[in-house]
């Protein structure tokens, strides 16, 4: 419809900036980072624009919580809904602690939220018509109370039953694997996995494989990229002091003589 209503964002991550300007926009979002974070501006920042949203004039109204405790929003009626599109955090927690609370929790139709489908209160979509759907009918009902038999699904007994029911076997089941020597198998797998997991080596396969911030377990790598960033933001800094008027203007410059020189070499 194009009309916006106020929500609260709650959490932090290495998506969050690109987040709060795709909502606020890229002036406003600096703004509100500034503030928000720094107190007060910490000099010139430059920053390659991700989507086309953060050059909006008109900022949707989102107010950006940072991180809180779950317990924040366990009493009162300030929340009924909670929205959560990831699809890459698997039995997310706290879409759980959302559903457990009583509220309507409107996440995407995916097999990491599979568990969640056996809640009235859980909207899954399918798209965006979907999704609007179900924010609308969530804004304009109340959420069902649990039953004591769903409430049980959120006990650490009832997890520890999946777990046993999920990791039993059979003794039928176990004489075939062990005549498929499967236990061998598996056994070499975990000593591979454990081998290419350790140390330095494990943190690149990790960020091969799109682990993305989490990849960097071992923190043997957090110092030599903690000097690449600092030598490039020293590097900004003084390209900035010649003038942030002339700055834009000094990057082109670069870019185009770096451009030039690749160019030149390829060519000869």
């Amino acid at each position: 419809t194009g009309e916006y209503f106020a929500i609260d964002i709650v959490g932090d991550g290495p998506e969050l900036e690109e987040i709060r300007r795709a909502y606020l926009g890229r002036s406003t979002a600096n703004k509100a980072l500034i503030s928000y974070e720094r107190g007060e501006s910490s000099g010139f920042d430059f920053d390659m624009p991700k989507t086309i949203r953060e050059f909006r004039r008109t900022p949707i109204p989102a107010n950006f919580l940072g991180r809180r405790e779950h317990y924040e929003f366990a009493h009162g009626n300030k929340y009924k809904i909670f929205i959560n599109p990831s699809v890459t955090e698997v039995l997310c927690t706290t879409t759980a602690e959302a559903l457990a609370m009583g509220k309507f929790a409107i996440i995407p139709a995916h097999p990491s939220n599979s568990f969640f489908l056996q809640f009235p209160n859980c909207l899954p979509y399918q798209n965006k018509l979907e999704f609007a759907a179900n924010l609308r009918w969530a804004l304009e009902h109340e959420p069902e109370p649990l039953s004591p038999e769903l409430s049980h699904q959120f006990t650490w007994q009832a997890a520890t039953d999946r777990f046993i029911a999920a990791s039993a076997i059979t003794m039928r089941e176990e004489r075939i694997r062990a005549k498929a020597k499967k236990s061998r198998i598996d056994d070499r797998i975990a000593a591979f996995h454990i081998a290419v997991s350790k140390g330095k080596r494990g943190d690149v396969v990790r960020a091969l494989a799109g682990a993305g911030p989490v990849a960097q377990q071992s923190g043997k790598w957090k110092p030599y990229i903690d000097g690449i960033k600092g030598r490039v933001s020293d590097a900004i800094e003084t390209v900035a002091s010649f003038g942030q008027d002339y700055t834009f203007w000094l990057f082109v410059v670069l870019f185009s003589s770096i451009l030039y020189a690749l160019w030149t070499k390829n060519a000869l």
